[in-house]
């Protein structure tokens, strides 16, 4: 539905970038492990990053911490993909060992196409980003969890909302995170994949009218009316606190 050959080739770039800028990082005591387990609602100062060294071709250790939040993000993003195709179509269990009772829906019908596809993008944004930072030092990146979204109880109208809800989000938390990136390559790389994340808003938005919203559509994107036709960013702080509560 898409094409990814801008996304891919950056992400190319990010790998041997980062290759070549962080030579020789791996020691001892560079990774900060978080603040604290997840026993509340998770924050930015929980996740992982690296201890600033006076490194050369390293201008920002900080920007790991950025990777590993985006990170977060897409793990999370990608699990729910994952238990919407199986709420879709015929069924499965969740990580948490939850059974998922499949809706029988054909995979000619829109969404189901869609969410499909989009959930080995979204996959692929995971496993880029995982193996980005953990070829920089090996247990680097932020480890997977487990979600419980409650999605075997939901209706096809509701996944569908959901994951327009959660790609919207995404799309705000990386034009949020952006500014904090100080790496030109990270930020190009972090920049191609929010492109994404605007896409797949708007793909959803136009399924979720076709076959729900009827008469009242929502808009793909924001009108001129809604700050200037601009998407707001989220601090990393308040994305955090939406997604905290699917987290075990």
């Amino acid at each position: 539905m898409e094409n990814t050959t801008t996304t891919h080739n950056a992400r190319r770039e990010f790998l041997r970038g980062a290759a070549l800028t962080t030579a020789g990082l791996a020691g001892a005591g560079l990774l900060a492990p978080p603040a604290r387990a997840l026993d509340k609602t998770l924050t930015f100062g929980d996740i992982p990053t690296l201890r600033l060294l006076n490194l050369p071709g390293l201008p920002a250790g900080n920007d790991v911490k950025v990777l590993n939040y985006a990170l977060t993000l897409e793990d999370l993003e990608s699990d729910l993909y994952a238990q919407a195709v199986m709420r879709l179509t015929t069924g499965g269990a969740n990580k948490v060992g939850k059974t998922i009772p499949g809706l029988g829906l054909s995979e000619m019908q829109p969404d189901v196409a869609a969410v499909r596809e989009f959930a080995a993008v979204e996959a692929a944004h995971r496993d880029f980003l995982r193996g980005a930072l953990n070829s920089l030092i090996a247990g680097l990146a932020t480890r997977p969890r487990k979600y419980d979204f409650g999605i075997e109880s939901k209706s096809r109208e509701e996944v569908l909302a959901m994951l327009v809800m959660v790609e919207g989000t995404g799309l705000a938390a990386y034009l949020g995170a952006v500014p904090k990136l100080k790496t030109k390559l990270f930020v190009t790389a972090a920049a191609a994949i929010q492109g994404t994340e605007a896409r797949h808003t708007a793909v959803l938005t136009a399924i979720q009218n076709e076959l729900f919203n009827g008469g009242s559509p929502k808009p793909v994107a924001p009108l001129a009316n809604d700050n200037n036709g601009i998407d707001r960013p989220i601090d990393p702080d308040t994305v955090l606190a939406q997604v905290s509560p699917f987290i075990v």
